[in-house]
């Protein structure tokens, strides 16, 4: 099957920028890439440090480079960060730096629409009148201030930097010979971690100044020459050679608090990119279901649903290793959040498929969460996927690592429900509320809720007794809070009002979609459009002076006009249908 994604890489690659296959891949980037690497907090392998820099410059989890005569190509981010490190003159031309919003490629006096506009080079931001004059404006004034343009001119400055930190192109680089410039932070401090102090590696540059004897200083410095070396030459022995004399000679630095067989797990981890893989074995499952629908056949709806149960096999290994990667559960930001609720959807349309023996749980179950992967997935920059450490309110946490999955898991069967009622509208504008067909959807999303409704109570009463042990109190009216208790009261009146017969499959339809609607909310626009205790890493925006209805993204407008649509159509459908008898 092809994919579309391919084809529509395929059809814009006319326009991208030629800059060259990077002629070094075919290397074996095996060795290289279990170095280790203190970054920030956490210890890392080459491979995420690495992979965490070319996100954050050029948006791309696999950055494309042009072949001549072809179309583009994706590259490992490992071949494009060496490329950066060891010819900073190819990474000062390289159009790589990301520039995301149209009004802030506007302010820089780059065409806004046209798509060879949205990455630039070092060397353009060093010679541009337009960039120059923007960002001496804008030094000095806090982030708050600042439009969403305003803010990404700030986050092109900081790309601009981070790349000439990689290439040692920046001006603190001068006084350094061009062969120990730039470079991952991984050479130890002489001397193990003091308790209480920080701990930061530094680049092959800092070496000289730590005082390590002469044999070990000498082997690391030309291990890290061999491998610069073998890279000019495209040597591909010798660069496996040097990789591995590289690691070992910093290893023999005496560099403490890394487990190279965790590093390892995490660069497998990362090779096998199981959300990507789980994310196409859904679609296929959805596609089959929908087959399945209109076919009828009961053996076909068992083929149709084992894709989605080995994806979902393969998600739930995602989910574990990147939980054991991080000792921790998947709290940490809402690309974590949005890769572990699109693993609970379909665990759940799974088994009520298997329960209630209704195709339409394997239809929208599947292709749910596959759209919830596909934009965990797509948006790095929005959602960057590397792993992050914890701030210290929810370090060694009991009660926050069971509130989280919790609550985060009601929003599956909730989200789940919403999605049905929306189907039930739509077919009630086609079909008599008699029908067969929207009998079983009304009944399906009516117990689809009962769980999600469970689930969120519990993880609200579950951050209750979080917020006392981190705040000293249970309940305090965090934004987050009071959402989270506006979506469960909406579903619970539905609950209510469907079982002592105060509405019909028509009003309980229409609640389970305003409930969809503050859940939305909940999840997305309490994180994004209003200050509180429960922001997720990255949310903010820097443009808090921004009216929230300016704030609030395309695709959400669309939601809603889509919503106001499909309720406004089934309404009027209802008013002109016939009496039942």
């Amino acid at each position: 099957m092809i994919r579309p994604l391919v084809l529509l890489a395929i059809a814009l690659g006319f326009v991208v920028p030629a800059v060259g296959q990077i002629p070094q891949a075919q290397l074996d980037l095996t060795e290289i890439k279990r170095l280790p690497v203190l970054d920030g907090n956490r210890f890392k392998p080459f491979d995420a440090f690495a992979r965490d820099w070319v996100v954050t410059i050029t948006g791309e989890l696999s950055p494309k480079k042009q072949v001549a005569g072809a179309a583009p190509i994706k590259i490992d981010p490992m071949l494009v960060y060496l490329e950066w490190m060891f010819e900073p003159e190819v990474a000062r031309q390289d159009p790589c730096i990301l520039v995301d919003t149209p009004g802030a490629r506007k302010m820089l006096g780059l065409p806004p629409d046209k798509i060879e506009s949205q990455k630039v080079s070092f060397g353009w931001l060093e010679q541009s009148s337009d960039y120059l004059r923007v960002t001496m404006s804008l030094r000095g004034r806090p982030m708050a201030s600042l439009s969403k343009d305003e803010s990404e001119v700030r986050q092109v400055t900081d790309r601009k930097n981070r790349l000439g930190e990689v290439a040692g192109i920046n001006p603190g680089w001068d006084s350094t010979p061009i062969e120990f410039r730039g470079g991952p932070t991984f050479v130890a401090p002489k001397g193990a971690p003091v308790p209480g102090e920080e701990y930061h590696w530094a680049t092959i540059a800092s070496l000289p100044s730590l005082e390590y004897g002469e044999a070990q200083s000498t082997a690391l410095l030309e291990s890290w020459r061999s491998l610069r070396a073998a890279w000019k030459a495209n040597d591909q022995a010798g660069f496996t050679k040097a990789s591995i004399a590289l690691r070992q000679s910093a290893a023999a630095l005496g560099s403490a608090g890394f487990e190279q067989s965790k590093l390892d797990r995490e660069v497998r981890y990362l090779a096998a990119n199981p959300f990507s893989h789980a994310s196409w074995l859904y679609t296929l499952t959805g596609i089959l279901a929908i087959i399945a629908l209109a076919w009828r056949v009961r053996w076909f709806h068992f083929v149709a649903a084992i894709p989605a149960v080995a994806g979902l096999a393969y998600h739930a290994w995602g989910l574990a290793e990147r939980t054991a990667i991080s000792d921790r559960a998947m709290i940490g930001n809402i690309y974590e959040s949005l890769i572990y609720v699109a693993a609970v959807v379909v665990l759940i349309s799974v088994l009520a498929e298997a329960y209630f023996k209704s195709r339409w749980f394997l239809v929208f179950g599947s292709l749910l969460g596959m759209l919830a992967l596909k934009v965990a997935l797509e948006h790095p920059t929005f959602m960057p996927p590397g792993i992050t450490t914890l701030q210290p309110v929810l370090i060694n946490n009991f009660w926050i690592h069971i509130h989280v999955p919790v609550i985060v898991a009601s929003y599956a069967p909730l989200a789940l429900a919403a999605v049905l009622a929306n189907v039930w509208l739509v077919m009630s504008t086609f079909r008599p509320e008699s029908s067969p067909g929207l009998k079983e959807v009304a009944r399906i999303q009516t117990f689809i809720v009962a769980p999600g409704v469970i689930l969120l109570f519990a993880g609200l009463i579950l951050g209750g007794i979080w917020a006392d042990a981190s705040w000293g109190r249970f309940w305090g009216w965090d934004p987050k809070e009071t959402w989270g208790l506006i979506t469960m009261l909406i579903f619970v009146i539905v609950i209510h009002g469907k079982w002592v017969g105060w509405l019909r499959d028509f009003g309980a339809s229409v609640g389970n979609v305003i409930g969809g609607a503050s859940l939305l909310f909940t999840y997305y626009g309490v994180n994004f459009f209003l200050s509180g205790l429960h922001s997720y890493a990255g949310a903010g925006d820097g443009a808090s002076s921004v009216p929230i209805w300016q704030k609030v993204p395309t695709w959400m407008w669309i939601y809603v006009v889509i919503q106001l649509v499909i309720l406004a159509t089934a309404s009027l459908r209802s008013k002109l249908a016939p009496a039942s008898p």
